[in-house]
Order: C-alpha cells, then sequence, then structure tokens
C-alpha cells in the first residue's frame, strides 16, 4: 500500500490572505506581482493512495470522461483506458502505429460533448489526428492534420464539431522555429484552417475551449493566447505568470470563462497557481509547502472549482535542470475556493517513493541528462471530484507511466456555517489488526471549536481522542463512526467501512487475498450531516449491520470481494 502527506492550508481571517497576490484592476489582461509566501501547513496526516503501473512510455496525458465512464491516458507508447478509476488499464486498439521517427510524445487527447474521443499523436515526422466513438478504439483517421518536416510534441481541444491542434514545427525546409495552429469544423475530418507560424518561439503545453466558443493555448512565457473562432486572425495575449522560475512547458485548464495556470516560480522554490476570470487581471496563489525546496513540471486541471495542480518536488535545494542529487516525488495541490477572500488548499504527496532522482532536463533533446522524464505529465478531475494523475517513475528501475488516483472526499473540507453541527472527517491507516485513526479533518462552524472526539470501533468497544489507535480480535468487515462534539454541545457523526485482515478468523475459513494491499484501507461514506459520499463504495460493505458487531467471517470474506470489484466505482451523484 502507498501512503502519502496530506497538508492543508488554513487561512487566517481578519488579515490579508498569505500567499495570495490580489489582482490589480489597473492592470486588466497582465498578472499581478510575484506570490507571497504560504500560510503554515498543519501538520501531516497519512492518506492511503496507489500508484498503478499503466504502460511503457512517458511524457503520459491524462483525461477524464465527460459522463464519468473512463479515464484515459496517452504516453509515448500508445492510449490506454480504465473504468475503476485507475485499478486496470486497457490499451485502445486501431491506427496508432509508427509513433514519432524523430521524435516521440505522449498521445494527446480531448473530448467533445457529444463524447466522442480524440486523439493526436506523432507518425512518420508529421502529426495524425484519431477519433473514437466509444472510447475504446480508435474508428477514424485524418493523416496529415499537421504537415511539417519534424513535428513535435502535439495538443489537442475539441467542442462540437471543432477540433483544434497545436503542435511544435520544426521544419526542415524553414528557418526558425514555430507553434502551428490547425483547426477542423468537420470533428477531425479536415483541418483547413491552419496557421504554420501562429508564434514563435514560445512553446506550449495544453489546448483548451471555453464556454464562449474560445480556444486557447498555454505557452511557457507565461502566457494563455486566446484565438476567437479560428486560426487566422491573430490571437488575445493574456499574461497569468509574468515572474517565471525554472520551467519548460506550462500547462493550463478552463473552468467555463475562467483560465488557470501553473509554473514555478522564486527559481525553483515554489509552485503558483493563477487565474484570470475570462482574461482580466491575473491572481496568484502559492500551493506548494515549504517544504520542497526544488520543484519542477507543474501540471493544472480544473473542473466545477477543484483546482488540481500536480508537480514533481523535492526536499532537496538546487537547480532541477542541471547537477541536482535530490529525490523528486509526486505531489498534489486540490484547491477550492479560489476566487474565495480564504482559499483552501490540500497538498498531498502521491509516491511513498522517490520517482525519479536528479537532474530533469528542462530544454528538451538539447539537454545531454535527466531525460528520463522527458518533458511533462499530467493530471484530471472526475465528474465527481476524484484527481487523477499520470506520472512518470524511472527510479525502480522498471520506468513507466503510472496512475495515482485521489477520492473526492480528500479535497479540501468547507467548515460548516455558523449555527451549524459539525464536520466530523478521519483518516485511516490499518496495519495487521491495529486501525490507527487521524480525526484532525474535522470542521467546526466559525463561531465554536471542536471539542470532544468519540469513537465507535464496529466490534463492540469504543474510544476517544483526535488521534487513535484501536486493535481489533477478530478479522472481519467494521462500520467505525466517528462523533464530533463542538463548544456549543452540537454533534456530527461520520462513518466508514473498513476490512480488518489482520486479527484472528471468526470462523476456520483463513483470510483471503481478495482485498489486495494496495487498495485504500477506507473509503470516505456519506455522513449523517448530509455530507457527500466519494466514488468508492467501501460503504456498501457494512451497510445495514448494527453497529457494533462484527460481521461473520463468511459475509466479511463476502465483503472483501465486493470491495475488490466495486473498489473506486463512481457513484451515481456528485459530490
Amino acid at each position: 500500500m502507498r501512503w502519502a502527506l496530506l497538508f492543508v492550508l488554513v487561512v487566517a481571517a481578519g488579515c490579508a490572505t498569505p500567499g495570495l497576490t490580489p489582482a490589480d484592476p489597473a492592470t486588466a489582461g497582465s498578472a499581478s506581482a510575484a506570490p507571497a509566501e504560504p500560510a503554515p501547513f498543519r501538520l501531516p496526516t497519512l492518506l492511503p493512495t496507489s500508484g498503478t503501473a499503466v504502460a511503457p512510455g512517458s511524457e503520459p496525458m491524462i483525461l477524464a470522461d465527460r459522463d464519468g465512464r473512463a479515464v484515459w491516458i496517452g504516453d509515448t507508447s500508445g492510449a490506454y483506458r480504465s473504468t475503476d478509476n485507475g485499478t486496470t488499464w486497457r490499451e485502445m486498439t486501431g491506427h496508432l502505429t509508427d509513433i514519432g521517427v524523430a521524435f516521440g510524445d505522449g498521445v494527446a487527447l480531448a473530448q467533445d460533448e457529444a463524447g466522442r474521443l480524440y486523439g493526436a499523436y506523432l507518425n512518420d515526422n508529421r502529426v495524425d489526428v484519431v477519433r473514437s466513438d466509444d472510447g475504446v478504439s480508435w474508428v477514424a483517421t485524418t493523416p496529415f492534420a499537421g504537415v511539417s518536416g519534424t513535428a513535435d510534441r502535439p495538443w489537442l481541444a475539441a467542442q462540437g464539431n471543432e477540433v483544434v491542434l497545436f503542435y511544435f514545427d520544426a521544419p526542415f525546409v524553414a528557418v526558425g522555429i514555430y507553434e502551428h495552429c490547425a483547426r477542423s469544423t468537420d470533428s477531425g475530418a479536415t483541418f483547413v484552417d491552419r496557421d504554420p507560424i501562429a508564434f514563435s518561439p514560445a512553446q506550449g503545453c495544453a489546448a483548451f475551449f471555453d464556454d464562449e466558443g474560445r480556444f486557447y493555448f498555454a505557452s511557457n512565457t507565461g502566457n494563455l493566447y486566446r484565438f476567437s473562432g479560428t486560426c487566422l486572425n491573430g490571437f488575445d495575449t493574456i499574461n497569468m505568470i509574468p515572474s517565471l522560475g525554472v520551467n519548460h512547458l506550462l500547462a493550463g485548464a478552463v473552468d467555463g470563462t475562467d483560465l488557470y495556470m501553473a509554473a514555478v516560480t522564486d527559481g525553483a522554490g515554489t509552485v503558483t497557481l493563477a487565474g484570470s476570470l475570462d482574461g482580466g487581471p491575473a491572481r496568484q496563489l502559492v500551493v506548494s509547502p515549504p517544504e520542497l525546496r526544488s520543484n519542477a513540471f507543474p501540471t493544472v486541471a480544473v473542473r466545477d472549482g477543484l483546482v488540481a495542480v500536480a508537480w514533481y518536488g523535492s526536499t532537496s535545494g538546487g537547480d532541477p535542470s542541471g547537477g541536482f542529487s535530490g529525490d523528486w516525488q509526486v505531489h498534489l495541490a486540490l484547491v477550492r475556493g479560489f476566487w474565495e477572500p480564504e482559499p483552501q488548499v490540500s497538498v498531498l504527496q502521491l509516491t511513498d517513493s522517490p520517482n525519479h532522482r536528479g537532474t530533469i532536463c528542462m530544454g528538451g533533446i538539447g539537454c545531454t541528462g535527466g531525460r528520463e522524464l522527458l518533458d511533462y505529465f499530467g493530471v484530471a478531475v472526475d465528474i465527481w471530484g476524484g484527481a487523477h494523475v499520470a506520472y512518470v517513475d524511472d527510479a525502480s528501475g522498471n520506468g513507466g507511466t503510472y496512475h495515482a488516483y485521489v477520492p473526492p472526499a480528500w479535497g479540501p473540507i468547507l467548515p460548516p456555517a455558523e449555527g451549524l453541527p459539525p464536520l466530523g472527517r478521519f483518516t485511516t491507516r490499518v496495519d495487521g489488526a491495529v486501525l490507527n485513526v487521524d480525526a484532525t479533518l474535522s470542521q467546526a462552524a466559525p463561531d465554536v471549536t471542536l471539542d470532544t472526539f468519540a469513537w465507535d470501533w464496529g466490534d463492540g468497544q469504543t474510544g476517544d481522542g483526535e488521534v487513535a489507535q484501536h486493535t481489533y480480535a477478530t478479522f472481519g468487515a467494521f462500520a467505525v463512526t466517528l462523533t464530533v462534539t463542538d463548544s456549543a454541545g452540537r454533534s456530527g457523526t461520520h462513518t466508514e467501512n473498513l476490512i480488518v485482515e489482520g486479527g484472528a478468523p471468526t470462523s476456520s475459513a483463513p483470510p483471503t487475498s481478495s482485498a489486495p494491499s494496495s487498495k485504500p484501507a477506507s473509503q470516505p461514506a456519506t455522513t449523517s450531516s448530509g455530507a457527500a459520499a466519494t466514488s468508492a463504495p467501501a460503504s456498501a460493505t457494512a451497510t445495514g449491520e448494527t453497529k457494533g458487531t462484527p460481521l461473520p467471517a463468511s459475509l466479511a470474506l463476502l465483503a472483501v470481494l465486493l470491495a475488490q470489484r466495486l473498489s473506486s466505482r463512481p457513484v451515481s451523484h456528485r459530490p
């Protein structure tokens, strides 16, 4: 099982928000000054996650289905699909052949409102665009969608019948290096609207449409370029982050018409998230914890107000692009309320061992070392609020693309309004028969404080304390309930259902390996206060059981099987 550290950013009320630079109305269309230092982070809490091997390639891009049916990853080896939140992956079939030649890049992915999936990939020094109507196999292809002597790094976006393709064009027959813009109005069948020298030499890392039908390209200059319906009439420049650190490619994202970009700032010392309301003045927020002295390759995604920023971070200092000797881990920041006076940020470390050691190349093919991670990786937010990260791990010796999934409830938890009962939340760690719980994520209304923490372990035993431990005498499935009481006497409860594998079996049937140790020990469930359930179905393993009574061994084993089969499947409602 992989465990990660969770840090929750708490911003003090009654003063200017630390770490947040407000927009300056006098500088419309440009970003504000460099962000201040971030606010202190809370003490770490262990959080169960897991990293799953996906494919042998690198430079992964990731896309979450608009309807919640699947997650796709495209890397330098092909395109892959998962329907169980990344537990298993299957390669998509058809058309993706002869990837690369001069250069090799991950398969760029996009999806339109009808659910059609598009992919752009390098083929014989050009860019081809493929389409899938079912998300399982590619059924149509447009060769020569991108035409050049040497094409590199395709980016793709889709909306309605429009498909927009950007790629880095370094032709042998021309002087100069350009970003090429090509647009299709017939669902990718033809790309007749094109500008081969849209801009130079700003390389990018994302393409997307907003709700007004305009499309954007994120560049490594810290700018977003906005095109109004065509590649041919120029673009508006939206400056998001004027003071960049050590970066390579910069990613962007859109939520309606709210624009976002993530970049390394202050040398390599911080990761900054910038936001712009429809191209207006940029606002900036530092999302990396001070413990991370070096950071690289930030990428960003957003859905329904939840912004996810993923990056490689290290506690060692220095220039990541040269002479660096530290270890790197994968980190994820989840941001809610970015435009509020007090945004909430949770920072999670998704890997429990380094995914890379030493220098990370920031100069593309011009680097002489540190090319193992190549140039970028990806993050996505699904319709349930879960976060998905596709990253490269070359430190284990095997290399390849991996996927990490963070369920919705592990995002920022907004406190209840004044006068309402507290929200109980806790994380769990199961070690054999020993359960460790931590309720520091619980929240009280702003007019009161949390007073007591009472636990019902589901086996007839009880306990108390914000952080507690319990040893089970028997193997089984148990409903663990936390009751938190605030200083006004109001109470709230939260229940999570889990499998304890290390206790003595309640019958002669031995524990099975049906529930792999790589799965989280518990998953958040719907609370009595009405808080949203996550996509994990662990609550189904003990639903309707009498609290305080362990399940019989036969039912417990069945619960294990159900947990394995249903694990991480999305629920039918959104959080």
